[in-house]
């Protein structure tokens, strides 16, 4: 399976600390501009074929706290066709 793991980049940043982590090629971060972060991923996703996105943000959550988004929005909203039932219970 080819997946693209991205986050926000910055220095301490915890998305793009936990991507660090993650070891793979397919990884890409994104500036903290919507219209910039939204090119870089486009042009990402156009040159590739992926079978998944796998996007790391950073929201004001209680410490050791993980949220999974089902709905991104911005002037769109894009709900995602995973099916995160096998992520959840691999969290808990």
């Amino acid at each position: 399976m080819n997946i693209l793991y991205t986050a926000f980049n910055g220095i301490n940043n915890s998305s793009k600390l936990l991507l660090d982590k993650i070891e793979s090629n397919n990884k890409l971060y994104l500036k903290n501009s919507f219209l910039s972060s939204v090119e870089s991923l486009i042009k990402e996703i156009e040159s590739n074929d992926y079978d998944l996105i796998i996007s790391f943000g950073q929201a004001k959550l209680p410490d050791d706290t993980i949220k999974i988004e089902l709905i991104g929005s911005g002037e769109e909203s894009y709900k995602t066709k995973y099916d995160y039932n096998d992520l959840k219970q691999l969290l808990n």
